[in-house]
């Protein structure tokens, strides 16, 4: 979404993908708008986390930002 469309200028993705002997599909989250978007948007990726953890157990949880040269 280009930022020129809502009044904030931040676009936020997040994405979980579990990986080894049980591979997970990917899952992604996205900011929502608005004042309160940044927050619903984490909360979303919180729950998400949760749901993977609840089936898969105490896995490793790692940040692999390989977009941050590009953004």
């Amino acid at each position: 979404m280009p930022p020129h469309l809502d009044e904030l200028e931040k676009i936020y993705l997040w994405g979980m993908h579990v990986f080894g002997k049980r591979t997970g599909p990917f899952t992604g989250v996205t900011a929502g708008f608005g004042d309160g978007g940044d927050r619903e948007g984490w909360e979303k990726f919180l729950r998400a986390a949760a749901g993977i953890f609840a089936e898969y157990g105490d896995i490793p949880f790692i940040h692999w930002p390989h977009t941050r040269r590009s953004t």
